[in-house]
């Protein structure tokens, strides 16, 4: 897993990103696989096509932010 803390306090999850010239921001590149399986207990956070999405427990996928 690629992880990187930048310059201006950024962090970068798989990602080689500029950050937008942003200061203080995360980056997360694109899920290689989308999830497919609820998780238990909990839920996950990925982008997919630029999307930021979750998926919770009971499998619903919400798009917090489109691309």
């Amino acid at each position: 897993m690629f992880q990187r803390l930048a310059t201006g306090g950024n962090i970068g999850l798989r990602t080689t990103s500029q950050f937008g010239a942003g200061k203080g921001v995360v980056a997360i590149a694109n899920a290689v696989l989308a999830p497919s399986v609820n998780p238990s207990g909990g839920g996950v956070l990925y982008v997919e096509d630029g999307a930021l999405k979750y998926r919770g427990s009971n499998g619903t996928v919400t798009t917090i932010a489109p691309a």
